[in-house]
Order: structure tokens, then C-alpha cells, then sequence
């Protein structure tokens, strides 16, 4: 198991109510298999924008032991 530092911004449902958590999920994990652990439904991953440590990255990106994971939902108006 690893442990994973996930941060959520904006308008992103937060599933454990908080904004900042760690959150442990199995070793070789993606961001997608993070995601859907958090429980975030399938239909919606492709609104998801997640960067680690920074750096924006696909959904097949597989996360490291104490990895910072940023979760965004972009939205635009005017």
C-alpha cells in the first residue's frame, strides 16, 4: 500500500468532506484507479483535471508512495 497526499480545488465534490487528505490505495495504482477510490463515477473522470507534484497528467499515470495529487474541475463563465 502507499499513501497519496491529494489536494482538491474548486467546485470538485470533496468525498471525504475535507479540501486536503492523504489517502492510501495499492501499490501501481493510475490516477484513475485513485479517482474511482475516492468515488468519483466513471462518466465523469474526463472533467477531472489531476496534476502530481505540480505537473498536469493523464488518468493512466501510475502514483508513488507520498505523491501530491492536486484535483481540479475546471469551470469557465462569464
Amino acid at each position: 500500500m502507499i499513501k497519496v497526499h491529494v489536494v482538491i480545488l474548486g467546485a470538485l465534490t470533496r468525498p471525504s468532506g475535507k479540501d486536503d487528505f492523504e489517502h492510501e490505495v495499492s501499490d501501481g495504482t493510475n490516477l484513475e484507479g485513485l479517482l474511482l477510490a475516492l468515488g468519483y463515477q466513471p462518466c465523469h473522470l474526463r472533467f477531472i483535471v489531476a496534476s502530481v507534484s505540480g505537473v498536469r497528467q493523464p488518468l493512466g499515470y501510475r502514483v508513488c508512495d507520498r505523491d501530491e495529487v492536486v484535483l481540479v474541475l475546471p469551470t469557465s463563465g462569464g
